[in-house]
C-alpha cells in the first residue's frame, strides 16, 4: 500500500501480484486483486483496470472489496464509452450493495 500511496505502481503492482501468488487463498487476495487494478486506473490505463476490477469480480467474488469494484468498473466502462456495462455494474452494485458507501456515493450522470 505504501508503494501505490507513493504512485510507484509498477513496484506496488509487482508486489501485490507476488502476494496474490503466493498466498491465493488468503483473505486479503481480493483486496491485493483490486488494488492492482486501482493502480492502472490510476495511470489512466482504463481498460487495463477494467480487466483486472473484472478478474477480481470472477476470483473474489466473496471479498470485502467487491462493491467498490463494481464501482470502479462501472466508472471504468463510462470512460471507455460503454454505457452498457457501465449501466449492469452500476445497478449490481446498487441491488446488491445498497447500503455501502459505494453506492451511496454520487453517480455523474451517464
Amino acid at each position: 500500500m505504501l508503494l501505490l500511496d507513493a504512485g510507484k505502481f509498477p513496484e506496488a503492482n509487482l508486489e501485490f501480484t507476488s502476494f496474490i501468488h503466493t498466498y491465493s487463498t488468503h483473505p486479503f487476495a481480493g483486496g491485493a486483486q483490486f488494488y492492482i487494478a486501482e493502480s492502472y486506473y490510476r495511470q489512466g490505463e482504463i481498460k487495463l483496470a477494467a480487466d483486472e476490477f473484472e478478474r477480481m469480480l470472477q476470483s473474489y467474488d466473496q471479498s470485502s472489496f467487491v462493491p467498490d469494484a463494481l464501482k470502479r468498473l462501472s466508472q471504468c466502462y463510462e470512460q471507455l464509452k460503454q454505457p452498457k456495462p457501465a449501466a449492469r455494474n452500476r445497478q449490481l452494485l446498487l441491488s446488491l450493495f445498497p447500503q455501502s458507501p459505494a453506492a451511496k456515493k454520487s453517480w455523474r450522470a451517464v
